[in-house]
Order: structure tokens, then sequence, then C-alpha cells
């Protein structure tokens, strides 16, 4: 194989992926031309990889606010709560006082009270930034929590990771007052 064609056929093969037959006859040239062999399927790996770091990098930027560049103040609400870690506060429900959204811990928090009572807080891990817009247009946040994080009928359930931020100790759960506790009960992690 003359070095032109050679040099082309490499080109060809880093912007896509050659055939088995094409392939072969890369890595025969490459071994009459190098001392160091490389494998048979050396131009398919990188094929492979080029790919695959190209969709990495795909999934990093949806992850990302599709306007992060440009946004610096949200343009509601909603995009506060979910974009930038605002408070949403729900004076509309009996129970939940406020949410919070930590997109990049992809945590929820909820600030729980009836009137008049002093407020608790829990975090929720494992909410993506669609479910943290679900929740926040949802039109019962109490509704949405126990179809989506708690366990309906339960008092200390949770559907994902959850943990107990503050608040009075009664409402905290006896099994989360203690590291072996919560070691028993199989919820260590973030308390």
């Amino acid at each position: 194989m003359p070095a032109m064609s050679f040099l082309a056929a490499f080109l060809r093969a880093l912007s896509r992926k050659p055939d088995p037959e094409e392939a072969r006859a890369l890595a025969e040239a490459n071994r009459r031309l190098d001392p160091l062999p490389l494998p048979d399927d050396y131009w398919f790996d990188r094929a492979e990889q080029s790919e695959r770091e190209r969709c990495e990098e795909e999934e990093r930027r949806s992850r990302e606010a599709p306007f992060a560049e440009e946004l610096t103040e949200p343009r509601d609400e909603i995009e506060g709560f979910v974009w930038f870690g605002r408070w949403l506060p729900t004076p509309q429900s009996s129970h939940v006082r406020a949410i919070r959204y930590l997109r990049a811990d992809q945590v929820l928090e909820v600030e729980y009270g009836r009137r008049g009572e002093p407020s608790v807080f829990w975090g929720y891990g494992e909410v993506t930034p669609q479910e943290a817009e679900d929740i926040a247009r949802a039109a019962s946040k109490g509704v949405w929590l126990w179809d989506h994080v708690r366990v309906r009928g339960t008092v200390h359930e949770h559907q994902r990771p959850a943990w107990f931020i503050s608040g009075p100790s009664g409402k905290q759960p006896g099994w989360m007052k203690t590291a072996g506790s919560r070691k028993r009960h199989g919820k260590e992690g973030r308390h």
C-alpha cells in the first residue's frame, strides 16, 4: 500500500468507523511500518471510543440548562426553583410550606409544617430536573410527594433516598437518632 493511500485510509478511519476488511488492511499496513504492532481491533476501538466520548459529552450538555451561558436571572418562579436552587413557597398547601431543588446534587428539600407548628426539613435524593419541574407545576405538592417520593400510608418510608435535615426532635424517627440504628435499618448516608 503506497504511503499516500495509507494516509488517506488513515484519515478516513479517523472520521468514520471502517468496515472489517479496511480495518484489517490498516492493521496489516501498520504492522509493516511500525515495529510495535497494534491489535487488529485498534481501529474499531478508536472509532467506538470517539463515539462513546461524543455521547458522554452530549449527555453532559443535556444535563446543563439549555441556555446556561445566557441565563443569569430566572424568567419565572419555576426556572428559579429548577435552575437556581431557589425556595418555592407553597401557600396553597396545608402541610408542605416550601420546596427547593439543588440541581447539581439532584436533591429535593422540603419544608413541612402546619400553621402554628415549627418547620421540619427533609431531603430527598435522585430527583431529576424533569421531576423537579413536575413538582413545581403540580397542583398539589403533597399529592406529588406521596406519589413520587413517599410511601402512602406510612410515616417515614420513602421510595428514594431520604434524610432528616432539621426540625423538632419529636418529628425525627427513632431509627435516625444514632449512627448504629441508621445502619441497622439500612439508612446510612446523608443524615
